[in-house]
């Protein structure tokens, strides 16, 4: 796996490059841009920096709520933690997807995780 690309100050078309298809001579960011799925003409390379958020939680576990939040996971969402169509990582470059299951955050919510660590409910411990 490339090294993840930063979440803020310099980052280079070829970094973006390496990190989503490969080195190339000829690189487009247009072509870059389609492959994060922007739909705008004018790509800027502000979207492809990867910001991820920390937060609390317990292991996979169907007694979850019986648990103590002691893991620290990521999401790629606004908030504080995640929200369904969220999606939770194992590490702070969001590379590797949470497995599914069901989970206790620091909130005292719930989350279930589907494939590809994507959040699909939140629920009340």
């Amino acid at each position: 796996m490339p090294d993840p690309l930063p979440s803020s100050g310099t980052i280079s078309i070829s970094q973006i490059s390496t990190f989503y298809e490969g080195s190339s001579s000829n690189i487009s960011l247009q072509v870059l841009g389609e492959a994060i799925g922007a739909e705008s003409p004018n790509i800027a390379m502000s979207l492809f920096y990867i910001a991820c958020t920390s937060f609390a939680g317990t292991e996979q576990s169907k007694e979850a709520c019986e648990l103590d939040p002691e893991i620290t996971y990521y999401h790629n969402g606004s908030g504080t933690y995640p929200v369904p169509g969220d999606n939770v990582f194992t590490d702070s470059s969001c590379s590797e997807a949470l497995e599914g299951g069901t989970y206790k955050m620091a909130s005292g919510n719930v989350m279930i995780i589907g494939e590809g660590g994507a959040v699909e409910e939140i629920g009340a411990c």
